[in-house]
């Protein structure tokens, strides 16, 4: 996530295809923090929102963006010396999710700090990590 004067975010999109009779007990987002990317030594924070709107990559633009919500998920950091993969947890997300369909489950991913540099994450899987990836726990 780029230079911390305003609060950043990345849009992912993570296929899930849950039957209704499956209940969530943990969830998290995983993001691997990129190797080789000279960063700040100052920490950011990361938390994620719901995205509540269609979109595609294709519809994203500087002006324009899906509606989000704010899920009161927790705050999670980021530190360029710290843990290599950053856990965002959005137990509280997947576990109030109506029981309409949940075929995917958009998030918007958001970074607040003071850093000069923020911190890059593996988008993709590659050199730099596996890239985004959802952590369910279910019954």
């Amino acid at each position: 996530m780029g230079k911390m004067a305003a609060p950043s975010a990345v849009l992912l999109r993570f296929p899930l295809g849950l039957p209704l009779s499956v209940d969530v007990l943990e969830a998290y987002v995983l993001l691997d923090q990129a190797v080789d990317f000279e960063a700040d030594p100052i920490p950011i924070e990361v938390h994620a929102q719901v995205i509540t709107s269609a979109w595609t990559a294709s519809s994203i633009s500087w002006h324009g963006r899906p509606h989000v919500e704010d899920a009161n998920t927790p705050w999670s950091r980021a530190q360029p010396s710290g843990p290599r993969t950053v856990r965002i947890d959005v137990t509280r997300v997947l576990r109030n999710w109506s029981r309409g369909p949940r075929d995917s489950f958009d998030a918007a991913v958001e970074a607040r700090g003071k850093s000069s540099t923020g911190v890059a994450f593996a988008l993709a899987s590659g050199r730099h990590g596996r890239g985004p990836r959802l952590e369910l726990y279910v019954k």
